[in-house]
């Protein structure tokens, strides 16, 4: 299963100029989601340029274990309990600021 999240965050930048007293202030607003698929999951070219298509620029790939989260999943301390999932990072620049 895929599960994306999206969460929006204002980014302030700082840029000082060579000229003597020029220094501007220029905010940006980004946006990031975050897309968990496991090992069932084909998170394929397909997908990463879909994303890309959207304006969504990928960040981080990160290997992970997370909590199997199916019914009968146990709880009694077995291996299985826990699934492996790849989790991807992508950010965009947002419509203005907030």
């Amino acid at each position: 299963m895929i599960r994306s999240n999206a969460l929006a965050t204002a980014v302030t930048i700082t840029r000082s100029s060579n000229q003597q007293g020029d220094t501007r202030t220029m905010a940006d607003t980004f946006e990031y989601k975050i897309l968990v698929s496991d090992a069932d999951d084909e998170t394929d070219e397909e997908t990463l340029n879909t994303h890309g298509a959207q304006g969504w620029e990928l960040v981080s790939a990160v290997a992970d274990v997370r909590a199997n989260e199916d019914e009968g999943g146990g709880g009694d301390g077995e291996d299985d309990d826990n699934v492996p999932v790849t989790v991807f990072y992508f950010k965009r620049r947002g419509a203005g600021v907030a």
